[in-house]
C-alpha cells in the first residue's frame, strides 16, 4: 500500500490527485471533436446525396440509413473489441494513447476521402472505414478518461 501512496495511485490503480483544469479541458475537447465528426457526418452525407444527386431523390433516405446502420453496427464489434486490447496493451506511450493517436490520424484520412468521392459507393467505403478508424480510438479513450481522473 505504501508503494501505491507514493505512486499517487489507489488500491485500483486509479491517480488520487486531481488533474489540472487544462488537462480536463484538453480530454473534454478530443471528445467533443469526436462527438462533433460523428454527429456531423449524417448531415454532411445527406447534403451530399441531395446536392450532388449521387442516388434518385427516392432511395437518398434508404441509401443514408443503409451507410448509418452499417456505421452503428462496426461500432458495435469494434469499439468494445479495441478498448479490451488496449486494457492490455503495454507501450512506452501507455496502454491507451497508441490506438488514439492511429484512430485519430485515420479518421483525417477517411474524411479527407469521403469529401473528395465520387460515387455512392466510394462514399459508403469512407463512412465505413472512418467508423472503423473513430471507434478504434474512442474505445480506448474510453479506458483512458477512468485512468487519469481520480474516483471522486
Amino acid at each position: 500500500m505504501a508503494d501505491q501512496a507514493v505512486a499517487g495511485v489507489d488500491a485500483v490503480g486509479r491517480p488520487m490527485a486531481t488533474l489540472p483544469a487544462w488537462q480536463l479541458i484538453r480530454l473534454s475537447l478530443y471528445w467533443l471533436g469526436l462527438t462533433a465528426v460523428m454527429g456531423g457526418i449524417t448531415a454532411l452525407l445527406r447534403n451530399r446525396l441531395v446536392a450532388e444527386e449521387f442516388v434518385p431523390l427516392a432511395e437518398q433516405g434508404d441509401a443514408l440509413f443503409r451507410m448509418t446502420a452499417l456505421g452503428a453496427f462496426i461500432a458495435m464489434l469494434v469499439q468494445p473489441t479495441v478498448g479490451t486490447i488496449s486494457d492490455y496493451t503495454i507501450s512506452r506511450w501507455g496502454r491507451r494513447k497508441p490506438y488514439i493517436v492511429i484512430g485519430s490520424i485515420l479518421d483525417v484520412v477517411f474524411l479527407l476521402g469521403i469529401a473528395s468521392s465520387n460515387t455512392v459507393l466510394a462514399i459508403a467505403v469512407f463512412v465505413v472505414l472512418l467508423q472503423v478508424s473513430s471507434n478504434f480510438a474512442q474505445g480506448p479513450f474510453q479506458g483512458y478518461v477512468p485512468d487519469l481522473v481520480p474516483a471522486h
